[in-house]
């Protein structure tokens, strides 16, 4: 079973050529984030950001994987059940439409 916790739908080809949609079953899990600016070059901003605790992230449930960002997945490099979409479709206008697989700490 996949549960999606991102804030979007999440489409992925399966081998066979067909497709499933999984909408978001919030909530959403997120990392907390912390931005500074550093300096200004030629009028742009540069930032650091730093990467805090995982907020939103039910425990792990038998039987269950959990899709999140990339970001969260590699946060949290322990749990096994985390996924995150990996190998993108792209449509003609170069928008992400769906994977081709999910990506796993696994």
């Amino acid at each position: 079973m996949f549960i999606n916790l991102t804030p979007h739908e999440v489409t992925i080809r399966k081998v066979d050529g067909s497709e499933v949609t999984y909408p978001p079953a919030g909530p959403v899990a997120r990392v907390q984030e912390t931005k500074e600016e550093i300096a200004v070059v030629d009028g742009v901003p540069f930032v650091r950001v730093r990467y805090g605790q995982v907020e939103g992230l039910p425990r792990p449930m038998d039987g269950a994987y959990l899709m999140v960002s990339t970001l969260i997945r590699q946060a949290l490099p322990e749990r096994q059940d985390l996924v995150s979409p990996g190998d993108s479709i792209r449509n003609e206008d170069g928008l992400i439409v769906g994977c081709r697989a999910l990506y796993s700490n696994g």
